[in-house]
């Protein structure tokens, strides 16, 4: 996935959260299809090890509550 970061959102590390940004697609395709900036929230499961990222359009909630 390619992408512009518009704008980041400071995060609390310690909670698994790795990046909260504003983002917009660039490939041609992607950005006809969806030209509205994005949320990308990348979250990490310490006890898995396992990497999130999320997509959502939603900016009211805080990062920590969608995850």
């Amino acid at each position: 996935m390619l992408y512009e970061v518009l704008d980041s959102r400071e995060v609390d590390q310690f909670t698994g959260l790795f990046s909260d940004e504003t983002i917009k697609l660039t490939r041609p395709l992607t950005s006809k299809k969806h030209p509205d900036p994005i949320r990308l929230v990348v979250y990490e499961d310490f006890s898995t090890n396992t990497v999130y990222r999320f997509l959502t359009n939603n900016f009211k909630i805080e990062a920590f509550n969608c995850c």
